[in-house]
């Protein structure tokens, strides 16, 4: 007969020692960690702020954001200028829309008819304006920060998720995208916030309908300023499948409130284009084109090369030429046949499936690899270039082919080991967070498939590789959890210190070589 173990004696399933090691800080000592990492990022950012010379428009390759919300900002709408004809649809609203309320509140915009006395007058004008947007976005990147912080701390001890959190603010690649126009920071900011809700809403039971809800509001906010998120309900769903097994209806109820409540949050702005332009056009038209561009031609794994202008030269070209009769590129011309141009690159994009479907095929799986290991560190010496030759970027530096020897730069190899092992512990949080049975690493990871997805079926090149970087910090914090758990209590907490200050360290140097 088999002696029945004491319920004492027995061993601790995953479920009772999968936290064992952490010690969740008091709401007192997340408080006193989040205050020091909000002064310590924000300064920093500003640091750099106030010391460099920033991107800007990265000589036109932040495309045309500035023109669209300085427009926004003395017309009310969304146009290239006010003798457009077609209504802009050509890029997503939300970075514009952001522009639009920080000029607002910024109290530095001349009348629309002021007359500048000098070029000088006008350039001063225009710094000040940019400093203001730059300081915004330092700001948003503290909130993504705080975020980050909040967000790790709900199954990190506080002194490892500061560590994280800070790592992430104090890292020069993000730091250095503060000072561009363009929407990458907003983007992180809106995509931390929504992950960290949606997050809740499966930790904090008690009120997880109420936090599903919020982040949905949020993620349909996020995709109007992008929308490769378009397809997160679907992943949001499989997710679910996963989490809750065979209670079908509790993944019913979140999948139903969830799409609901993410399609109402973008269907005013649907409507807004389907009304003036008699299109179901979800957030905005760019879609063919972005499928055709990844079954065009067959592309490099190449992270810190602008693969676009291999891909538009010569058909694309062609087709633009032959649709609005313009010789050379402009984004107005382009805004304005928008329509006709997304019909002519769906017919291409079936062609090119039909003639030789292996060269899409091919270029899925390449931006699949480069969004999981890749990273355009070509930025920190275009960056570091500026600050020690004060010369302007040249964009022929990142033409396919070039050398990239412009600038001897020590700190560009750092960055990218920084990330390979970054990449790793990833790689190995999710595999340990999976096996242990840490079900609510499926959250993040929905996310950032939705994105991998998004980007590998469409188009990756040379500005998207922001994306992957908040997903690094809190993957490689789920495997500084379960590395704690591998240790006895004491030690795990130990060696969770022991990583997380010591890739701190390693990227606080970074930041002195940089910045």
């Amino acid at each position: 007969m088999k002696k029945t173990k004491n319920p004492k004696q027995q061993s601790k399933t995953t479920a009772d020692i999968k936290n064992e090691p952490n010690q969740v800080g008091s709401i007192r000592q997340r408080f006193i960690w989040a205050f020091f990492l909000i002064v310590i990022v924000f300064g920093s950012s500003l640091y750099s702020l106030k010391n460099n010379r920033q991107f800007a428009m990265m000589n036109g390759m932040a495309e045309e954001y500035l023109q669209l919300g300085v427009n926004m900002y003395y017309s009310g709408n969304f146009y290239l200028s006010d003798s457009a004809k077609t209504p802009f649809v050509f890029r997503p609203p939300g970075y514009v829309k952001y522009l639009d309320l920080v000029l607002h509140s910024s109290g530095e915009m001349k009348p629309k008819n002021y007359q500048y006395q000098s070029q000088e007058e006008f350039d001063r004008q225009k710094e000040k304006v940019l400093n203001v947007i730059y300081f915004s976005q330092c700001l948003l990147l503290t909130i993504a920060s705080l975020v980050i912080f909040l967000l790790l701390s709900e199954f990190l001890s506080v002194a490892p998720a500061f560590a994280i959190s800070l790592m992430f603010g104090v890292n020069p690649y993000l730091i250095m995208l503060t000072g561009i126009v363009h929407y990458e920071i907003l983007h992180i900011c809106l995509m931390l916030i929504s992950t960290w809700l949606m997050y809740l809403a499966f930790a904090r039971k008690k009120f997880g309908l109420v936090f599903l809800v919020l982040s949905a509001v949020l993620w349909g906010l996020t995709t109007l300023v992008r929308p490769v998120s378009l397809i997160l309900p679907a992943l949001f769903g499989i997710m679910l499948i996963i989490y809750f097994g065979k209670n079908w209806k509790k993944s019913i109820l979140f999948f139903s409130v969830f799409t609901l409540v993410f399609a109402s949050t973008i269907a005013p702005y649907t409507y807004r284009n389907y009304k003036l332009l008699h299109r179901i056009i979800p957030v905005n038209a760019q879609s063919n084109i972005a499928l055709w561009a990844g079954s065009q031609v067959s592309l490099n794994l190449d992270a810190n090369h602008y693969r676009w202008w291999k891909i538009w030269y010569p058909d694309g070209q062609e087709a633009y030429e032959k649709t609005t009769g313009a010789k050379s590129f402009e984004t107005a011309i382009y805004a304005e046949h928008v329509l006709e141009l997304e019909d002519q690159f769906k017919s291409k994009f079936k062609e090119n499936i039909a003639s030789h479907p292996m060269i899409y095929i091919g270029n899925i799986c390449k931006n699949f690899l480069l969004l999981n290991f890749g990273i355009n560190s070509v930025f920190i010496k275009m960056f570091q270039y500026q600050q020690h030759n004060a010369g302007e970027i040249n964009k022929t530096w990142l033409e396919t082919g070039n050398r990239q020897d412009f600038y001897s730069s020590e700190a560009t190899n750092v960055f990218e080991i920084l990330i390979l092992i970054m990449s790793l512990m990833s790689l190995a949080g999710i595999y340990f967070a999976i096996k242990h049975n840490d079900k609510l690493i499926y959250i993040p990871l929905a996310v950032f498939l939705t994105i991998v997805i998004s980007h590998s079926i469409t188009y990756m090149d040379l500005m998207y590789y922001y994306v992957r970087i908040p997903f690094l910090f809190v993957f490689t914090a789920f495997f500084i959890k379960h590395l704690g758990i591998a240790f006895k209590k004491s030690n795990g907490i130990l060696v969770q210190k022991i990583v997380a200050f010591g890739l701190l360290i390693y990227t606080i140097f970074l930041y002195m070589a940089v910045i």
